[in-house]
């Protein structure tokens, strides 16, 4: 029962198709964990299908490359999944401690979470309250946000792979299938789980990322709203096929309106991905932050663009591993491409241009601002689309906002900017420091964190160098495995 590390494993919390999890203790400090245990493709093993009773051996050596070739695939997943979930630190994401390599296994060792699935929960009391499901709701879009903003995608996200605390909040798990994501390039994996999957995905279309987990969030805030999800049957040609069809059967006792339920799952579960609200609509729909005041925080800690090459901290690289980019050297000269890419300095000018630099450099006019001169006609209501004449909604084409230059913008950056806060959390706490569900987003923030000495602002520090705030360590994690995976 003992396992490198000083970890003393304990009973089965949880098996899947591929591997199984434990409860494990500190033997040193007493803190529990769950240990996610997989096989390790490794020099020399033998494939799953060595006992193949074929007695053609063209049809065993086929086999057996397809089965090393499959075991392969799922070892790299594992390899990514372990690198992601060492750098995602969100409060309702579960969080990685390390991995610890044996000859036959990988151990990834977890936040424990002592709690339920969602679809025990909604098993146990069916459909849930509005104000409940939208509490839920929140935090599921607050990780999505998070992970989107971060070229992170889920790729699984179903009622199986949400947790929740006796408190009431939730941590996300199974990133077994996450990958990450260029805005500019598409992906082609055929991967997902039963009931939640994405048409295009069914369809074996390319996608970019994130569309497929807002179809994947619609089917599981249908679920909560209704008690059951929107697409079944015994059949599974025939449930695909209601998938790709996405012909959605609401219950009459759902009102109707903008401000609704019915009005957002209507956006969410699109069949065509270009007509499929993004994201950040879903979170300022008007049910989305209905009693609250405005949509859910995604929990970015506050970053300042690279300015250019001198700005790259190697040591920073060194801990990019494990992601598929390439050794050091090589994503040092690929980060240099792109700080020094026109559509990157392109993207830092927008960003400062249109406010979303916090200092507002260049003096773009705030919303409070705006206000002010209202009786000048110089203010519209941001909410409102301006009006025809004729009393139609304009269909006028609006300057696309590119991805921000500090999350979003190329995958590279984005794990680099994870890579360094990572780094600077290990300074403060150590390694494999976990975020609590409970945090709020100030807390969040480097801006929270205060200095003994009133003359040592902690606000005068680079932002990527300010100490971030203690918070107490959660506990967290279960996995399930219900999953299908075939790559194209």
């Amino acid at each position: 029962n003992g396992l490198p590390g000083d970890y003393i494993l304990g009973k089965t919390l949880g098996a899947g198709s591929i591997g199984r999890v434990k409860l494990a203790h500190d033997s040193i400090t007493g803190e529990k964990f769950a240990v996610k245990i997989l096989p390790r493709v490794y020099p020399g093993a033998t494939p799953s299908s060595a006992h193949d009773t074929s007695t053609n051996p063209e049809v065993q050596t086929k086999q057996a490359n397809k089965d090393t070739s499959k075991e392969i695939r799922q070892e790299i997943r594992t390899i990514r999944e372990a690198a992601l979930l060492m750098l995602l630190h969100h409060p309702y994401i579960y969080g990685m401690r390390e991995m610890i390599t044996h000859r036959h296994h990988y151990y990834m060792v977890l936040e424990y979470v002592n709690g339920s699935q969602m679809l025990d929960y909604i098993v146990r009391h069916g459909r849930l309250r509005e104000r409940v499901t939208r509490n839920f709701a929140r935090q599921i879009g607050s990780a999505l946000e998070y992970c989107h903003r971060n070229n992170v995608i889920h790729r699984d996200l179903k009622l199986e792979s949400i947790l929740i605390y006796q408190t009431g909040n939730i941590k996300i798990i199974g990133f077994g299938l996450s990958n990450i994501f260029d805005p500019v390039y598409h992906l082609s994996t055929f991967c997902g789980s039963l009931y939640f999957v994405a048409p295009e995905i069914l369809s074996a279309k390319l996608y970019t990322g994130p569309e497929v987990d807002v179809w994947s969030f619609g089917v599981v805030l249908y679920a909560l709203v209704c008690g059951k999800v929107p697409f079944d049957d015994e059949s599974l040609p025939a449930l695909h096929a209601k998938i790709k069809r996405g012909l959605v059967e609401y219950p009459v006792w759902l009102s109707a309106g903008e401000w609704t339920s019915l009005h957002l799952l209507s956006l969410m579960l699109v069949t065509n991905p270009s007509v499929r609200a993004p994201l950040a609509k879903v979170l300022s729909h008007p049910w989305m932050v209905r009693s609250f005041s405005g949509p859910p925080d995604s929990h970015l800690v506050r970053r300042e663009p690279l300015r250019s090459p001198e700005d790259l901290d190697l040591q920073v690289i060194k801990n990019m591993n494990g992601l598929g980019f390439g050794s050091d050297e090589e994503v040092e000269r690929r980060l240099i491409d792109i700080l020094e890419s026109e559509s990157y300095k392109r993207a830092v000018q927008y960003w400062e241009r249109k406010g979303d630099n916090p200092n507002n450099p260049l003096g773009a006019p705030t919303e409070e601002q705006l206000k002010r001169f209202a009786v000048f006609g110089g203010y519209q209501n941001p909410q409102r689309e301006p009006a025809d004449p004729m009393g139609n909604k304009l269909d006028k084409k609006r300057e696309k906002k590119p991805a921000g230059p500090a999350g979003g913008f190329h995958p590279l950056l984005s794990v680099y900017f994870l890579a360094r806060e990572k780094l600077e959390r290990e300074s403060v706490y150590g390694p494999g420091h976990f975020v609590s569900a409970t945090i709020t987003s100030k807390s969040l923030s480097p801006l929270a964190a205060t200095t003994t000495s009133k003359e040592e602002s902690v606000a005068d520090k680079p932002y990527h160098s300010k100490p971030l705030p203690m918070l107490p360590a959660p506990t967290a994690s279960r996995i399930s495995g219900m999953s299908y995976d075939a790559t194209h």
